[in-house]
């Protein structure tokens, strides 16, 4: 079921082409109070996990660090499923929906960044050698990416999915 919602998230298209800046709801100073009340927690939660994992010591190897960029990766996005932005009118709904992607997007840069430093020499990172959470890491990095990141990455990730995987995304198609 995990393969289908990644193929699901693929087929959808990539998103966090443009550029993203850290501080997100500080930069927005047009939102109301209620706005960026609202959107609060996806910038807390962010910074929470950076907090509890610069208390940890330095990864041991890429796997770790994979498995770390992970959970920072989806805490953001975690959070800005719970927000409703819907009370607020349009214009301020706008601007606070990319306040909130410019925060979660200055995490998207600095892993997409880490993540080409880390590319091993067979060109992705499988789950034999990184296990399941590193290696969905990695996807969900790209998966989060640019174009650029796609077209690099995601043939490859593809001619390793498993046939029946592939047979039901094309039936999804």
């Amino acid at each position: 079921m995990k393969w289908l919602l990644l193929i699901f998230a693929l087929l959808g298209g990539c998103t966090a082409e443009a550029p993203h800046e850290p501080s997100a709801v500080a930069q927005v100073p047009a939102l109301s109070a209620e706005a960026r009340a609202l959107i609060a927690p996806v910038a807390e939660s962010i910074a929470a996990e950076q907090a509890r994992q610069a208390a940890l010591p330095p990864p041991a190897d890429d796997r770790e660090r994979l498995e770390r960029m992970g959970r920072l990766d989806q805490v953001g996005r975690r959070a800005l499923n719970t927000i409703d932005l819907s009370k607020l009118p349009d214009g301020e709904r706008q601007r606070a929906n990319a306040a909130i992607w410019r925060s979660i997007g200055a995490v998207d840069e600095a892993h997409q960044a880490q993540l080409l430093a880390m590319v091993p020499p067979e060109g992705w990172f499988l789950r034999s050698r990184y296990g399941d959470a590193a290696s969905d890491a990695a996807f969900l990095i790209v998966q989060h990416g640019n174009l650029d990141l796609w077209r690099r990455f995601v043939p490859g990730c593809w001619s390793r999915w498993s046939r029946p995987v592939r047979l039901a995304a094309r039936a999804m198609a």
